[in-house]
């Protein structure tokens, strides 16, 4: 295996076609069981990675090999990154709740966990609201790479799983996390801002907004968001007069191009929020 990394797509189709050919033709269980690990990795290895091969070849594969235990951990890597990369559920769930039950503990299963939680997270994200097939295995993983890396960064995309399935709460939890280590962090501000304003905190969000607002440049791109989203938790939560004032004081301050069209949807706003 450790020569494969060298060769070329016609190399590895080569030697991917042989270990297929060995697997269907020995009736030597422990070497079926890993000449079937060694074309996984071959598939995994390929340029985009052959995800198809990986999960056909590694599917069943406890089942199949029972007698070959020391294989199974890395089998069931292998088999779960590249079920997660493609549009399958079918056996994922199962997968998840095998590898985290034998913890992250070291280089190659962090790396894994890594990897896993984020084919998770893109594919949740992605997903229309209210299907929360991926999401709930999203948010588990993610879950377990917090515990496992408290980094901020991945604290932040969990907040973002929870807001995109609707548990503001959950997320304003996580968003306030990380802005208890840095609380000038732009990210985590907008999102306690929009987790407070969906959970019908509107003071709060006010709030948070309003951090952003000082902390941007007056008339950018990033102050026109922030105004905008201002105007529209005003307006939702009743405070038509504030969100009104708020528009016409924002007027004319425009000082870059992608601003202009964020000023023109706070201009369309005024004939409803001001009459």
């Amino acid at each position: 295996m450790g020569t494969l990394g060298d060769k070329g797509p016609t190399e590895r189709a080569a030697a991917l076609a042989g270990l297929r050919s060995f697997i269907q033709e020995t009736k030597d269980k422990k070497l079926a069981a890993r000449a079937s690990l060694l074309a996984a990795a071959v598939a995994a290895g390929a340029t985009p990675p052959d995800n198809a091969a990986v999960v056909q070849l590694l599917d069943g594969f406890e089942e199949r090999y029972p007698d070959s235990k020391e294989l199974h951990p890395r089998a069931l890597e292998l088999r779960l990154v590249a079920s997660v990369q493609t549009d399958r559920v079918d056996g994922v769930e199962k997968d998840v709740d095998a590898f985290l039950r034998e913890g992250a503990d070291d280089a190659q299963k962090r790396g894994t966990l890594t990897r896993v939680a984020r084919a998770l997270a893109t594919r949740a994200l992605r997903a229309p609201a209210g299907d929360d097939r991926i999401g709930g295995l999203a948010r588990k993983v993610q879950a377990r790479l917090v515990e496992a890396t408290k980094a901020p960064a991945d604290r932040l995309t969990l907040a973002e799983l929870e807001l995109h399935a609707g548990h503001a709460a959950e997320a304003r939890k996580e968003y306030e996390a990380v802005l208890a280590a840095d609380p000038g962090s732009q990210q985590a501000l907008r999102g306690a801002a929009r987790a407070t304003a969906e959970a019908g905190d509107a003071n709060a969000s006010l709030g948070y907004w309003a951090k952003v607002v000082d902390a941007s440049t007056a008339g950018g791109t990033a102050w026109y968001e922030a105004r905008l989203a201002q105007v529209s938790v005003l307006a939702e939560s009743g405070r038509r007069s504030d969100a009104c004032d708020l528009i016409r004081s924002s007027r004319g301050r425009v000082t870059s191009a992608g601003a202009n069209q964020i000023e023109a949807r706070l201009r369309s706003m005024e004939p409803e929020v001001c009459k």
